[in-house]
């Protein structure tokens, strides 16, 4: 969820689930101090706030810090593309010869593309 790089925690929330379906209930947040330097701690994590994505029902699950509590955002699907190749303009600048970044933002439109994972 969260990394402070000055004192080496990452913050994280349990999935409580046993099964594959995640249960994300707990919201006692827990704290991690992990090793100082690449050689030990390996690649610096990546945090994010959203805590799942449900495409069926048009829902995304995200954590908000401020209220140490989950919102859920529902949202409506302008555009699905699937299998799309890493050669495509959707995902890929010819111009720049590499690959767009995400998410991307049109504030005009108000809508945001991003390439979702399960």
């Amino acid at each position: 969820m969260d990394f402070d790089k000055e004192k080496n925690v990452v913050t994280i929330i349990r999935d409580m689930g046993k099964d594959d379906k995640p249960r994300l209930q707990l919201l006692a947040a827990g704290h991690l101090r992990i090793a100082q330097g690449p050689a030990e701690s390996g690649a610096e994590p990546k945090p994010g706030k959203r805590m799942k994505l449900d495409p069926n029902n048009r829902q995304i699950v995200i954590y908000v810090p401020a209220v140490q509590n989950f919102a859920t955002i529902t949202y409506t699907l302008v555009e699905q593309k699937d299998n799309v190749p890493p050669s495509d303009p959707a995902v890929y600048d010819a111009a720049e010869g590499k690959p767009k970044k995400f998410p991307a933002i049109d504030k005009s439109r108000k809508t945001l593309r991003s390439i979702p994972s399960g």
